[in-house]
């Protein structure tokens, strides 16, 4: 992460409904905040300055990028709340419901942003607005497109009957795991769609890189900081399993 050369970070992490699943130990949101972390103590390290942006179907946190002493401390905290503010009554609320929405987030972006800098997006990016814009601050900056994946949203396991419901729509479906046709076309169906979503977003300009829950986090990131380094495309980056 030395490669940054005084530029500062921001990381923009979502943490809407979608993000809450696993089907492990760990959530998606659980590793989108283990990369914030580790990226954002990566950055202060190296004397770069680090801010986060968290956001649901509206903007959570926004911590401007700072290399004060308690920048790393006052990160890992807007990461691990699981409340947000209500701006007009200054109370917290609960986890809300909804599409997260890189909008907001991106806003803030656009305004703040005036010289070059690494822009992490956390996501698993199940909303593909948003893309246009994306292009438009990869022209200026870094960006590095983190997409949070579980094994369960690829690949169909397991006997009989399987409820799923949509953690952003509340739409609810059943599934068949013990039909052999019906995994397959279930399995055919998330590669398409993890190529589409990985496709559209390198289109942009920014670099992929794909983590699952069930990733050592540390270590991919090693792997994909040293490919990097060596000038590697984030095209070897994927995470198919």
């Amino acid at each position: 992460f030395v490669e940054s050369r005084e530029r500062p970070t921001w990381l923009v992490v979502d943490r809407s409904a979608s993000m809450a699943f696993g089907s492990g130990q760990r959530t998606k949101a659980d590793v989108a905040a283990e990369v914030s972390a580790i990226l954002a103590a990566a950055a202060l390290h190296n004397r770069d300055a680090a801010g986060v942006i968290t956001f649901r179907a509206a903007l959570d946190v926004v911590l401007e990028p700072s290399r004060k002493a308690e920048q790393l401390e006052r990160i890992l905290l807007a990461l691990q709340s699981r409340s947000t503010v209500d701006s007009t009554t200054g109370s917290m609320v609960g986890e809300p419901a909804g599409v997260g929405s890189f909008d907001a987030a991106f806003d803030v972006l656009e305004r703040r942003t005036l010289r070059r800098s690494v822009l992490a997006l956390v996501s698993d990016f199940h909303d593909a607005n948003g893309l246009a814009r994306m292009a438009r601050l990869a022209q200026r900056h870094d960006v590095i497109a983190c997409v949070v994946f579980d094994p369960r949203e690829r690949v169909l396991d397991g006997d009989g009957l399987v409820e799923c419901v949509d953690p952003e729509t509340g739409k609810r479906f059943v599934l068949d795991a013990g039909d052999a046709r019906e995994r397959a076309e279930f399995a055919a169906l998330a590669t398409a769609d993890r190529t589409q979503r990985v496709t559209r977003l390198r289109a942009t300009g920014a670099d992929v890189l794909e983590v699952s829950t069930e990733h050592d986090v540390v270590e991919r990131l090693l792997t994909y900081f040293e490919a990097r380094a060596r000038g590697g495309s984030s095209r070897s980056q994927g995470g198919a399993r």
